[in-house]
């Protein structure tokens, strides 16, 4: 009995050990396992931001590509003629590849009256703001974007302070616009008018939307201002030929009064180019702008009237 009792101890002691070593076991493999699932996190974890990074750059080259392919096709539209009326529409278009846009219009500054005239709107009609109509420059967003000479972006979500800072805006605001982007159009370092890229959603546009937008306004500012002097050229010419016709005319009239006239040594008729004689007044009048009115001089009073 008592050997059995000292093997039962023995042998409780050895099964608490193989126990205890078993528990030391089980926890170090459960910290391996555990150590093994907070590294796989961390490998996931890694694995969806280069995920995420390499969509957003798939992402910004796409984007990129699209407004580099946008402002090319800007450039080959304006380069393409020097008629301007036909490019706002196909230069709209491709700006509307680039910003969210409801209504796009370029205003025309005349710096003389200090006012501005539509020449050209798509999208949302505005009283006052349609292609032809002359506004006052006063208050108006586009004297904001003259003297800023540089793109601006104005939020018009409450009436009231776009009647206190813009209140040239008032018209815009009521039909429904709530982001407003303005680019002054500079040439010469002088702004000669403004693209209007306009918005019904609010805050439609960034920074980014800004900077890009002064690229494509620096492009049709100078096709506008080619446009200006071409035009100015063709009125300069227009009245040029109109000035040297009507010299032209007067020199002829001049040359048919020039030269040797045959006229009757007796009754002092003129003969013309056909071989008619004229009386002097009724040749001068055909080939001259003079008028004549008749009297009677000392000489000739004397002989058909002697002294009554």
């Amino acid at each position: 009995m008592f050997w059995r009792g000292v093997f039962q101890l023995f042998w409780g002691i050895n099964k608490m050990k193989d126990e205890e070593k078993t528990k030391k076991q089980f926890i170090h493999e459960l910290a391996t396992m555990r150590q093994q699932v907070a590294t796989m996190e961390k490998i996931e974890a890694e694995r969806k931001r280069v995920e995420e990074a390499l969509r957003r750059s798939e992402e910004e080259a796409r984007r990129l590509a699209k407004e580099a392919a946008a402002l090319a096709e800007i450039g080959r539209i304006i380069s393409s003629t020097l008629d301007i009326e036909g490019v706002y529409e196909r230069f709209t278009e491709e700006v509307q590849k680039l910003f969210p846009v409801d209504r796009t219009a370029f205003t025309i500054i005349n710096p003389e009256d200090r006012t501005a005239s539509t020449v050209y709107a798509s999208g949302i009609k505005i009283p006052s703001r349609h292609p032809g109509e002359v506004f006052p420059l006063a208050g108006s967003a586009t004297e904001k974007a003259e003297q800023e000479k540089s793109g601006l972006i104005i939020k018009t979500e409450n009436e009231n302070e776009v009647a206190e800072q813009v209140p040239g805006l008032l018209p815009v605001f009521r039909a429904g616009i709530r982001s407003v982007m303005m680019i002054p159009l500079i040439s010469r370092d002088k702004v000669i008018g403004v693209l209007n890229l306009q918005s019904t959603k609010a805050n439609a546009y960034s920074e980014r939307d800004l900077r890009l937008a002064e690229k494509v306004g620096t492009q049709i500012a100078g096709a506008i201002a080619n446009a200006q002097l071409f035009a100015e050229r063709k009125r300069v010419e227009v009245e040029r030929e109109k000035l040297i016709g009507d010299l032209q005319k007067a020199l002829s009239e001049v040359k048919k009064l020039s030269g040797f006239l045959p006229i009757c040594a007796s009754c002092k008729k003129i003969r013309d180019d056909k071989g008619y004689w004229n009386q002097i007044e009724a040749y001068i009048h055909d080939h001259s702008e003079a008028q004549f009115s008749h009297g009677i001089c000392p000489d000739c009073k004397k002989k058909l009237y002697g002294d009554f």
